[in-house]
């Protein structure tokens, strides 16, 4: 849909017309005619510039104002033949509105403009014999074949892009989409595994296989994430995380990226605190200064150093230091580096580093980079710790007994329900299933004075979350609702615009679901 028209340019164009006429009206010098044409600007002009402004209500059909403007102005020249060339070069600046080129087809309306603005002004020039009329007439003729070929490319040029725009748009639909569908598979398979695995004594070699099931799915998460963050469907979180835990699932993950020859080695010590951000834009920063350093490492081989350690001078934050032995930076660039844009590479964008400080100072943290040439160079990232997540383990024992609340769980996908009804089982909770909004309702109303908690799918067919959201907060306004999803088709902001409302991303563990819900 096209954008709406400003009303803002019909009133600049209703006040020229008066200051015309306030102008012919003063100045007796304009002519015997002056009546007629304060009689044609007030009575034709002003009536059609409001009737097009009025029929069109969008920009897309906006070059019929130009040529209503350019009949007036041919059309009144007649009257006042004294302002011909004035009158020609008003005439010219509309027939060459910039507003045309951006316009479908805006190379033939340009064409229909000088057609009338060359046939108009000639036939008036011969008629009122106009001294030197044919002069400015051939310019204009001479000149106008170049616009019209120029409005022609621009316009073949504004097509491609549209194009590439709708191309993109709908590749990150499609990405987000399929990034919803995998969450939901994910949840199922890392849930049903750490509940499996729960079960299995300590030395069961079946634990091994497990266990790898979990880091396949966690670094699978990782993807989803990135497909999330292409598309701008994720949501904003705050989590409790455990950065060691990230660093080897990341390194994991670029080890096939990386160029041969390139070693990704990671130093974490054991008694680093916890991290409270937003899981992916994290993992984002993260991923990117890993990429770099490994690219700048033009000689293989050649190693990556990720190093994870309490900050010395203030233990409860996390130093994040990663180092490359590449050719390193130059120190005027070095100083630049962080500017939006900026890059030296072929085929670099320059948002990296950019939107990297962005993300890390929104986390209260800061970012560093030292470098010389031929040396190397380190980064530098600190991130604030948090309070040690309150952690549970897969092993613990059901409750011997199950607390009177329930809670509603509302989600399309059955793996997903059965996953987060297991885990609220073993939370020491009763679980309510809803497999859409409109059945999570009815349940609500008939056992609301039993329900103390909704969990609640954002992407579903019918009713989606936002939708069933808004339908609880009519008649349950304190309720408290956990929006489990990672994905959000609308885009709409959770932090800061609801009351009682949480966020758990998808997919997530049981120590996670245990932390969500306050237990």
């Amino acid at each position: 849909m096209a954008p709406k028209k400003p009303a803002l340019l019909f009133l600049l164009r209703v006040l020229g017309i008066v200051l015309v006429v306030v102008v012919v009206l003063l100045v007796p010098d304009v002519g015997p005619n002056r009546y007629w044409l304060v009689a044609a600007l007030l009575g034709i002009h002003v009536p059609l510039a409001l009737g097009a402004h009025a029929a069109l209500p969008n920009s897309a059909l906006g070059w019929l104002e130009p040529l209503v403007d350019l009949i007036v102005c041919v059309t009144l020249i007649h009257l006042v033949p004294e302002f011909w060339h004035t009158g020609l070069v008003i005439a010219l600046m509309v027939s060459l509105a910039p507003s045309l080129n951006s316009t479908m087809g805006s190379h033939r309306y340009y064409v229909l403009l000088g057609v009338i603005l060359v046939i108009g002004y000639s036939f008036a020039g011969y008629v009122h014999d106009v001294p030197r009329w044919g002069v400015p007439m051939l310019a204009i003729t001479a000149v106008l074949p170049a616009v019209m070929s120029y409005a022609y490319m621009q316009g073949r040029r504004a097509d491609i892009l549209r194009q590439r725009a709708q191309a993109l748009t709908t590749l990150n639909q499609i990405a987000g989409g399929v990034a919803h569908d995998f969450n939901n598979i994910l949840t199922g398979v890392l849930g049903h595994a750490e509940l499996a695995l729960g079960k299995l004594e300590k030395g069961d070699p079946r634990r091994e296989s497990l266990d790898e099931v979990i880091n396949g799915a966690h670094r699978a998460s990782l993807l989803s994430g990135q497909l999330l963050a292409f598309s701008r469907h994720s949501i904003r979180n705050e989590d409790q995380l455990d950065l060691a835990s990230e660093l080897r699932i990341i390194t994991s993950l670029l080890k096939p990226a990386v160029a041969k020859g390139v070693t990704l080695s990671l130093h974490a010590a054991d008694d680093l605190p916890k991290v409270k951000g937003d899981q992916g834009q994290l993992q984002q920063v993260i991923m990117n200064v890993i990429l770099n350093a490994a690219e700048a490492s033009d000689q293989v081989p050649s190693e990556v150093s990720i190093n994870a350690f309490r900050d010395p001078s203030t233990p409860q934050d996390l130093v994040l230091e990663i180092k490359d032995h590449g050719k390193g930076i130059a120190a005027a660039n070095l100083q630049k580096i962080f500017d939006p844009l900026f890059t030296t590479k072929v085929r670099g964008h320059g948002l990296g580093l950019a939107s990297a400080q962005r993300i890390v100072k929104a986390h209260g943290g800061s970012i560093d980079v030292q470098s010389e040439m031929d040396r190397g160079t380190v980064v530098t990232i600190v991130l604030p710790g948090s309070r040690d997540a309150a952690e549970v383990s897969p092993t613990e024992a059901p409750r011997e007994q199950l607390s009177g609340k329930q809670v509603l769980v509302i989600d399309d996908d059955p793996a997903v329900r059965t996953v987060i009804e297991e885990m609220l089982r073993i939370l020491g909770r009763k679980a309510l299933l809803a497999e859409g909004g409109s059945a999570g309702l009815a349940l609500l109303e008939e056992h609301h004075a039993a329900i103390d908690r909704v969990i609640l799918d954002l992407n579903m067919p019918g009713m989606d979350g936002w939708e069933c959201l808004d339908r609880i907060r009519e008649s349950h306004a304190d309720l408290p609702v956990l929006i489990c999803s990672g994905y959000d088709p609308g885009q709409r902001l959770l932090s800061g615009t609801r009351d009682n409302v949480e966020f758990l991303q998808k997919p997530f563990t049981l120590a996670k679901m245990r932390l969500a819900l306050g237990e």
